[in-house]
């Protein structure tokens, strides 16, 4: 398996040589293929993660093969 790396420049900030993904990173990884994307901070970029939740909780509706309940959709508070 040839694996490469993506070409990527965060626009979130650096803590020890990791990048910890911010907002304004999620259309790239929403474009890429990866399965995991490693880090997020809940404290610095909580909005970037919920983001990325409701993000994939519609695409996975989106593709259900079974009527969706009213019960899986999220609640607004």
């Amino acid at each position: 398996m040839d694996i490469k790396p993506a070409t990527f420049v965060s626009t979130g900030q650096y803590i020890r040589d990791i990048c910890v993904y911010g907002i304004d990173d999620l259309p790239w990884l929403i474009k890429t293929k990866s399965m995991f994307a490693n880090k997020f901070e809940t404290a610095s970029f909580p909005e970037a993660l919920d983001c990325l939740e409701l993000w994939h909780r519609h695409k996975v509706l989106q593709h259900a093969t079974v009527p969706i309940q009213p019960s899986w959709r999220l609640t607004t508070e």
